[in-house]
C-alpha cells in the first residue's frame, strides 16, 4: 500500500538521521505506532456478499413497484403509493456503494421500499379485480342493449367464455394472464356493441333510400363492415375496430348526404327555389363537394360538406315555405273576402264557417312558425272559400230565377184576371 510505504520511508529516514547526529548517544528505543494510525489503515470497502444483497434488495423493490404499477396501484391506492414511492425515491437517490456501511444502509432502504410495495399488492389486486368486473359487466350490458344477445348469441358466448378463462387464471394466481384475458374479453364486448351500432346505422342508411339512390356506395360500405367481422373472428381486434370505424364514417357520410338530398327534393317538388336561390346554390355546391370527397375516401370531409349542404337547404326550405305560405295566405284572404261579398256567410253559413275554421288554423300555424303546415291549410281554405262562393252564386242565381218566374206568373195572373174581367163585363 502506498501510504504504508511512504510511512516506512519516513520512519527509516528519521532513524538514519538520528544515528548520524548522535553517534555518542545510545540508540533511542523504537516507539509503538499510535492506535489511531492503525485504525486509519483498516479496509472499509464492501465485500461481494454485501453488494449481492444490495442488488437483490434493489431488484425486489423494482419488481414489487412494477407489479403495483402494472395493475394500476397508483390509481386505486394513491396515498399508499405516494408513501412507497417516496421510500423508493429515497433509496435510489441515497444509494451508496463506496463503503460497507453505505451498502448496508442502501440495502435497508430498498428493503423498506420493497415491503411497502409488497404490502400494496393484495389491495391492488383486489381493487383491480373489482374494477375489471365492473367494466366487463358494463361492456357486456352495452352489447346486449345493442341486440347482440338476440342476433349474435354465439359471439357473445365466446366473450363470456373468455371472462371465465380470466377468472380461472386469477384464481390460479396467474395475474398477468388474467389481466390479458380480461382485456381481451373487454375488447370483444366493446367491439360487439360497436359493431352492432354500426349495423343499425347501416339500416338507417338503407331506410333513407341508399339502395335506390346510391347502391354502389352502399355496397362499398357494407364490404368494409364485412371485413371488420372477418378480422374480429380472426382475433385481430385492432384491425376489426379500424375497419368498423371506417365503415361507420362511410355510413355517416352517406346518411348526411341523403338527408341533404331529401331536403333538396322537397324544395324542387314545391318550386321553392325562387324564394332563396342563394342558399340553394350554396347547398348544391357543398353537396357536389361532398360527393367528390367521398370518392377520394375523405369520409370526414364528405360528412362535413353534406352537413353544410343540409343547413343551406333547410334555410332555403324554411324561407321558401314562409314566403309561399304568406302568398297562399293572401290568396285565401282574397277568396274569403269574395265569399263575404257574395253573402256566402249567410247563404251557405255552414260551409262558410268550415272554411273559416281552416283559415283560422292556417293563421295560427303561420304565427307559430309552422309555415309548411300554414301553406297547406291556406291552400285548403282557399279552395273551400272558392267552393263556398260558387255555391253562393248558384243559390243567388237560383233565387233570382225563382223570383223572375214568380214575377212572370204574377204578370200572367194579372193579365188573366183582366181578360176575365173583360169577358165578364162584355157578357153583361
Amino acid at each position: 500500500m502506498k501510504s504504508k510505504f511512504v510511512l516506512g520511508v519516513l520512519l527509516g529516514l528519521a532513524v538514519l538521521l538520528g544515528t548520524v547526529a548522535c553517534k555518542s548517544k545510545p540508540p533511542a528505543q523504537e516507539e509503538t505506532p499510535p492506535v489511531e494510525a492503525s485504525r486509519s489503515t483498516a479496509d472499509t470497502s464492501p465485500d461481494q456478499a454485501a453488494m449481492d444483497e444490495l442488488n437483490r434488495a434493489a431488484a425486489r423493490a423494482a419488481s414489487a413497484r412494477k407489479f403495483v404499477m402494472d395493475f394500476n396501484g397508483p390509481g386505486f391506492l394513491p396515498s399508499e403509493w405516494d408513501n412507497a414511492e417516496s421510500l423508493y425515491t429515497q433509496a435510489e437517490q441515497q444509494k451508496n456503494t463506496s463503503t460497507r456501511e453505505g451498502v448496508q444502509d442502501s440495502t435497508s432502504r430498498y428493503n423498506r421500499a420493497a415491503a411497502a410495495f409488497e404490502a400494496m399488492t393484495p389491495m391492488t389486486l383486489a381493487a383491480a379485480y373489482d374494477y375489471a368486473e365492473s367494466e366487463l359487466t358494463a361492456a357486456r350490458d352495452a352489447a346486449v342493449d345493442e341486440g347482440v344477445e338476440e342476433y349474435l348469441p354465439d359471439y357473445l358466448l365466446d366473450a363470456d367464455n373468455t371472462v371465465v378463462a380470466a377468472e380461472g387464471k386469477y384464481e390460479a394466481k396467474d395475474y398477468y394472464g388474467a389481466k390479458d384475458a380480461a382485456l381481451t374479453a373487454f375488447d370483444m364486448y366493446d367491439l360487439l356493441a360497436y359493431g352492432a351500432k354500426v349495423y343499425w346505422l347501416s339500416v338507417d342508411v338503407v331506410n333513407a333510400g341508399a339502395e335506390e339512390l346510391v347502391p354502389e356506395l352502399l355496397d362499398e360500405a357494407d364490404d368494409v363492415g364485412l371485413d371488420a367481422i372477418d378480422k374480429y373472428l380472426a382475433a385481430d381486434y385492432d384491425g376489426a375496430r379500424e375497419d368498423a370505424e371506417t365503415a361507420e364514417s362511410m355510413y355517416i357520410a352517406l346518411q348526411s348526404g341523403l338527408a341533404a338530398y331529401s331536403v333538396r327534393e322537397k324544395i324542387s317538388a314545391n318550386d321553392l327555389e325562387v324564394y332563396d336561390l342563394q342558399n340553394v346554390t350554396l347547398g348544391d355546391e357543398a353537396l357536389w363537394g361532398a360527393s367528390y370527397d367521398y370518392s377520394d375516401k375523405k369520409f370526414g370531409n364528405a360528412k362535413n360538406k353534406a352537413y353544410i349542404a343540409l343547413i343551406a337547404y333547410n334555410n332555403a326550405l324554411k324561407t321558401g315555405w314562409e314566403c309561399f305560405s304568406a302568398e297562399k295566405g293572401a290568396d285565401a284572404s282574397t277568396e274569403r273576402q269574395r265569399a263575404l261579398d257574395l253573402k256566402a256567410n249567410v247563404a251557405v253559413r255552414q260551409e262558410f264557417n268550415s272554411a273559416q275554421a281552416v283559415y283560422v288554423r292556417a293563421g295560427s300555424a303561420f304565427q307559430s312558425g309552422n309555415h309548411e303546415q300554414a301553406a297547406g291549410l291556406y291552400s285548403e281554405s282557399e279552395s273551400m272559400f272558392i267552393e263556398v262562393a260558387r255555391t253562393a252564386i248558384q243559390k243567388r242565381d237560383a233565387a233570382e230565377a225563382a223570383l223572375n218566374r214568380a214575377n212572370q206568373r204574377m204578370i200572367q195572373s194579372d193579365e188573366t184576371a183582366r181578360n176575365a174581367e173583360v169577358v165578364l163585363e162584355g157578357g153583361q
